[in-house]
C-alpha cells in the first residue's frame, strides 16, 4: 500500500466514523439532515472498500513482480555477460556479478550508484537513456566503459525497457567492442564489394 493510499483510507475512514457519530447524535433531527449523512456514510463506505480492493490489487501486483524478477535474475545473474537494470536517469537498481566486476566495483556498493559515472560522454548517454525510456524502443550504442582504477575499455550496450516494482526501468547487456566514432570510421572505410566484369562476347 502506498503513502497516498494509506493516507486517503484513513482520512475516509475518519470522515465515515464521524458521519456515523453525528447520525448517532442527531437522531432526532431533522429528517433532510439524516438523510444527506445516511448518504455521505453510503459514499464514504463505498469508497473505503474502492480503496481497499485497489490497495490489495496493488500488493497482488507487485508480487507478481518481485517474482517474475528473481525467475529473470535466476537466469542473468549466473550469466558471463555484464547486466544491469537502471533508472531512467541511469541509477542502478540491480547488477549481475559480471557488471560489477567489469566496473572493478561489488555489486552490492554499486546499487544505488549512477552508470554515467562510468561511461564516458555523459550527456549522451542520458540522452539515450531518456529516449529509450520515452520511446520504449530499444537501441545499441557503442561507448568506452571507465572501470574504477583501470583503464578503458571499448563496450557496445544494448538497451531496452523493462519494469521494475521502483517504476520504469532500463536494463543494459553490455559487451566488447569497438567506440562508436571507430564504428562509423570502419563503415566509412569499407569498399564497396566491385561487381565482377563479364567475360567478352566471341
Amino acid at each position: 500500500m502506498t503513502e497516498l493510499n494509506r493516507a486517503q483510507l484513513q482520512a475516509w475512514e475518519t470522515s465515515l466514523g464521524m458521519a456515523a457519530t453525528a447520525l448517532d447524535y442527531d437522531g432526532a433531527g431533522p429528517a433532510r439532515l439524516r438523510g444527506r449523512l445516511r448518504n455521505t456514510m453510503s459514499a464514504l463506505r463505498e469508497s473505503v472498500e474502492t480503496v481497499r480492493r485497489l490497495c490489495e490489487t496493488v500488493v497482488a501486483l507487485r508480487r507478481e513482480l518481485l517474482a517474475e524478477e528473481g525467475r529473470a535474475a535466476g537466469i542473468v545473474d549466473p550469466l558471463p555477460i555484464p547486466y544491469l537494470v537502471t533508472s531512467a536517469d541511469g541509477a542502478i537498481l540491480r547488477v549481475n556479478q559480471a557488471a560489477a566486476a567489469a566496473v572493478n566495483v561489488s555489486a552490492r556498493a554499486l546499487v544505488g550508484r549512477n552508470i554515467l559515472v562510468f561511461l564516458d560522454e555523459r550527456e549522451t548517454w542520458m540522452q539515450v537513456l531518456a529516449e529509450v525510456t520515452v520511446s520504449g524502443i530499444g537501441t545499441r550504442r557503442a561507448g568506452k566503459l571507465r572501470p574504477r582504477e583501470r583503464l578503458q575499455a571499448a563496450v557496445v550496450a544494448n538497451l531496452s525497457v523493462c519494469d521494475a516494482p521502483e517504476g520504469p526501468a532500463v536494463q543494459w547487456f553490455l559487451t566488447e567492442g569497438l567506440t562508436e566514432q571507430a564504428m562509423q570510421g570502419g563503415r566509412r572505410c569499407t569498399p564497396r564489394p566491385s561487381t565482377p566484369s563479364s567475360p567478352p562476347i566471341s
